[in-house]
């Protein structure tokens, strides 16, 4: 993958897991690839084909959903790993379907639009 990303780097990766999980990798609260997924409320999971990370989140997105686990994964072709975050029509959707999940999750005078 790491020819197609212009975005991330699999060294730098590698150096951000190290400091974030050091000699904590097989901890289910600091590597979720590691966690029990049933139980787990709505998951929405954004992933362009152009992210290293993209095999990766194939594999989580596999496990969870034979877990039972609900998710509800978008796939961007052409896109990178923070493309709902960029000023694009489609990181304009994904963050219309971000919010509209969280409106949704939360309930009540949220799902309407309106703060309490």
């Amino acid at each position: 993958m790491q020819p197609h990303d212009p975005w991330l780097v699999k060294a730098g990766q590698l150096e951000l897991t190290e400091r974030w999980i050091g000699e904590h990798g097989e901890d289910p609260v600091l590597n979720p690839f590691l966690g029990d997924l049933r139980g787990l409320g709505p998951l929405l999971l954004f992933s362009g084909t152009r992210d290293l990370l993209n095999p990766d989140t194939w594999l989580f997105v596999r496990r969870a959903r034979r877990e039972g686990a609900p998710i509800e994964y978008h796939e961007a072709p052409g896109r990178i790993h923070v493309h709902p975050l960029l000023p694009t029509p489609e990181g304009r959707e994904a963050r219309a379907r971000i919010v509209r999940a969280v409106r949704e999750a939360a309930g009540g005078e949220w799902s309407r639009g309106r703060r309490r």
